[in-house]
């Protein structure tokens, strides 16, 4: 995105100013105009919010490492945007800056969990169980998320999962952000021939091996 061009009655300077001042009222407004308020059934990404959202996580990122982010937008773009990016890729990304390798034992998984991870569809009990973990059953989770079991993502379970990461502080803000901002979901025109709700892993060739850049289209 050119920072100068301007999506739908909003230019590339307001998008900076409003980030910048934290101006939430400005920033929902955004959010809300180009569809990417979080909702609790699966949405599809369109190219002008993929845009629009790409920025905005960059712009966190930036003014994050200059202390001049709050909370109340941090949590704000956390809370909606997370939805659209893709679980596998960023997981995999996370598990490499915690320089943590692949363990060779299974990782445990509660068995509601997993029952949730095979039916995939939308459930607000996946949220709660997440935001109820201790660090090491988190990183569990993210293990078998990103292992050879799972192949596919419901996109509402990816919110709670880059919630927990935010709210236990497990990384720096600016690597957060700017690792949404670099592992969001292809916007619509490339949904058709997939499931709009649902993650899907792919092979990336030369990166990860297992699960690449994914979108799709649900189903339900």
């Amino acid at each position: 995105m050119k920072i100068g061009d301007t999506y739908v009655g909003f230019t590339g300077e307001e998008i900076i100013a409003a980030v910048m001042g934290n101006d939430i009222e400005a920033l929902k407004a955004m959010i809300d105009g180009f569809e990417l308020k979080r909702t609790f059934e699966p949405r599809q990404l369109t190219i002008e919010g993929w845009k629009v959202s790409t920025s905005l996580l960059n712009l966190a990122s930036a003014y994050a490492g200059r202390s001049m982010l709050s909370q109340e937008t941090a949590t704000l773009f956390i809370d909606n945007l997370s939805m659209d990016v893709n679980a596998f890729l960023f997981l995999q990304v996370f598990n490499i800056y915690l320089h943590r390798d692949k363990r060779e034992d299974d990782p445990y998984v509660s068995n509601e969990i997993l029952a949730i991870l095979e039916k995939n569809e939308a459930n607000d009990e996946f949220a709660g169980r997440v935001a109820m973990m201790n660090e090491n059953e988190f990183l569990s989770l993210c293990d078998y998320l990103v292992s050879d079991k799972m192949e596919k993502l419901n996109i509402t379970f990816t919110p709670p999962l880059i919630r927990f990461i935010y709210t236990h502080q497990m990384m720096p803000l600016t690597l957060l952000f700017a690792y949404m901002a670099s592992n969001l979901r292809l916007p619509a025109p490339k949904l058709e021939m997939a499931n709009v709700g649902e993650i899907v892993g792919q092979l990336l060739d030369g990166l990860f091996g297992d699960h690449g850049e994914s979108d799709g289209e649900t189903s339900t």
